[in-house]
């Protein structure tokens, strides 16, 4: 009985307690609330809305140096640069526009040497071929024995690839006396002065250099521009139509 009566007595108070301070009521709920928040942990919630961004880090340190990618395109030709230093001979290739002159340039001066040496074996083989063929210096002269007047004389040394004899030193003047002794006639020179009477000229049109005209020759009697080469290897003028022996040169 006792501990019933002391039951009631606690009660009465709490409850006049919570009439006469209904703040300590209100402490006592808020206390209550605290309780529960000490409780277990709950569910997290969504995430939230991304923030503004933050202000631009410190460089970091170098990465590892990752894998060749493939070529790129090729780039415009650039400028052409200065003329390297001549390399060493080896297997043949292109030849550049400078070394193509050059060729060209060499291959013009061995045509040319090519066709000196042509005509200087022609010439020799025309000697082999004619009897009584003398050579002086870098002429030769020589004959088939053929007499004519100098028109005829003329085409066939031309047709022969020469010219009608004619000296122009002393020593193819001698030349020309041994074959005048040989045949035993007076030969028909290149020399006249068809084109202008007095100025002896060579057959190439040049006035004559050398001479050995027999005494009081030239006299034109008659109208001779022509000249003929004596039995004493001196010069006389004659008629044109007048037939010698034909000796060309070469």
């Amino acid at each position: 009985m006792d501990l019933q009566a002391f039951a009631i007595i606690v009660l009465s108070w709490v409850v006049l307690v919570r009439a006469a301070d209904p703040d300590q009521c209100v402490c006592e709920d808020k206390m209550n609330t605290c309780v529960v928040r000490d409780g277990s942990p709950g569910v997290n919630g969504l995430p939230g809305r991304d923030g503004f961004p933050g202000p631009k880090g410190e460089r970091g340190e170098q990465g590892l140096r990752g894998i060749q990618g493939p070529p790129g395109k090729v780039g415009p030709p650039g400028q052409k640069g200065d003329q390297g230093p001549t390399g060493q001979t080896g297997s043949p290739g292109k030849c550049d526009d400078s070394e193509l002159r050059v060729l060209k340039t060499q291959m013009q001066d061995l045509h040319t040497q090519l066709h000196a040496l042509r005509e200087e074996v022609t010439k020799h083989v025309k000697v082999l071929r004619l009897p009584n063929g003398i050579r002086v210096g870098e002429k030769v002269f020589h004959t088939s024995g053929l007499r004519g007047a100098y028109e005829t004389a003329e085409a066939k040394c031309v047709q022969a690839g020469g010219v009608l004899a004619s000296p122009r030193n002393a020593d193819e003047n001698r030349a020309l006396l041994e074959i005048r002794k040989s045949h035993n006639e007076n030969i028909i020179l290149g020399i006249n002065d068809i084109q202008t009477e007095g100025t002896f000229r060579y057959p190439g049109g040049e006035t004559i250099g050398f001479t050995n005209w027999s005494k009081n020759e030239p006299n034109d009697a008659g109208g001779e521009d022509c000249v003929e080469m004596l039995e004493n290897g001196l010069w006389n003028d004659f008629p044109c139509n007048g037939e010698k022996l034909i000796v060309c040169e070469y």
